[in-house]
């Protein structure tokens, strides 16, 4: 394989930037150019299976131009948490070098990737007991009940946590109950071995409007393909009828799902669904708080409203750090933090930055 300056790349940005296409199409090229490249998928909602028009999954047609990992690996009953994340990934990575090509993460949440290069805090796993009592407590009480227990118990947890987010709500409260631990306080403890490479993180984004409508324009192409059809049929699987409800289920918190359930059980009409389901409630936290650093996502919003018609591109060159992780991590020590920006998506493989960043 051609040897390159970076040992991972990554494609980020918030959802209906074409981050899919694009990691496709640079993986191709650098085939071409002698460094065959392999996908890794950091979305986590593209892991379970069955969840395909909602999550954009990529088709067996794209799957068949570049191998993918981590798509359809899961059941929706399955948890996928960011530290089983970064186990599967990091092995997916291991993996792909093995047969001497080069790893590309595309997509996902900048706390999935945090923890695959920075490391997670060593929390004991939780018995399934104590997971299984909070579940049976949610069905009988509801979640507002649980929600006061973790606002006395771990209020820093509850204080950065919506009153709908079951997800994160149970896991912070399991975490306590089991270990008599808050999480955060397991999280400034330390955090376990993180993956140890050079990165090449690859930003795409668009100015806001242009973003907001990309994603309206996305949602709707995906109700005509049928999702709100895949939301029923994925409801009525057997598993989703035996032992849990459909909220209980981790594939389920995802947006657009959770609000088309409550649409299909009669809590809202598709309407009110949509104006739930509005992106102006997640993508640009995505892009701008997740995943870019302070410094340069005030760059980002720069260079947005400099180029209200671009899509740009920020090649993060990460060399050689301090610490055991060398610099590794997303916004982590060591990270020397010059974006490049390009013109537009369509030629993004053909732009000086992007040529110089994989030269």
């Amino acid at each position: 394989m051609r040897k390159l300056p970076w040992q991972v790349i990554a494609v980020l940005g918030p959802t209906a930037t074409g981050k899919s296409a694009f990691a496709i199409k640079l993986a191709e090229k650098l085939g071409r150019r002698g460094c065959g490249a392999e996908l890794i998928s950091a979305d986590a909602l593209q892991a379970y299976r069955g969840f395909d028009i909602g999550t954009a999954k990529p088709g067996p047609r794209a799957r068949s131009r570049v191998r993918h990992h981590l798509v359809d690996v899961l059941e929706p009953h399955q948890a996928f948490s960011a530290g089983e994340f970064a186990r599967r990934a990091g092995a997916a990575v291991e993996e792909i070098e093995g047969r001497d090509r080069l790893p590309l993460l595309v997509g996902g949440s900048g706390f999935y990737l945090r923890a695959l290069f920075e490391g997670l805090a060593p929390v004991p796993p939780v018995p399934s007991e104590v997971r299984a009592a909070l579940r049976g407590e949610l069905r009988s009480g509801g979640l507002e009940p649980l929600l006061e227990e973790l606002r006395v118990v771990d209020p820093e947890s509850a204080a950065g946590l919506s009153a709908g987010d079951t997800q994160r709500i149970l896991r912070a409260l399991e975490v306590v109950r089991f270990t008599g631990r808050t999480l955060p306080g397991w999280q400034r403890a330390g955090s376990e071995a993180a993956l140890d490479r050079r990165v090449l993180k690859i930003g795409l984004t668009l100015p806001r409007p242009l973003l907001y409508d990309a994603i309206k324009v996305r949602a709707g192409r995906m109700l005509e393909r049928g999702w709100l059809a895949e939301v029923k049929r994925l409801r009525e699987r057997a598993g989703f009828r035996a032992g849990a409800s459909w909220a209980e289920l981790p594939a389920c918190q995802a947006i657009g799902y959770r609000q088309f359930a409550d649409h299909l059980d009669g809590k809202s009409t598709l309407e009110q669904a949509l104006e739930e389901d509005d992106p102006r409630h997640s993508p640009l936290r995505q892009a701008t708080g997740d995943m870019v650093p302070p410094g340069d996502r005030r760059m980002l919003d720069r260079h947005l409203r400099q180029s209200r018609h671009r899509t740009g591109v920020a090649a993060h060159r990460r060399g050689p750090g301090r610490g055991p992780n060398r610099g590794a991590g997303i916004g982590g020590a060591g990270m020397n933090r010059r974006p490049v920006w390009s013109a537009r998506t369509p030629g993004l493989l053909r732009r000086p930055a992007v040529q110089a960043a994989l030269a």
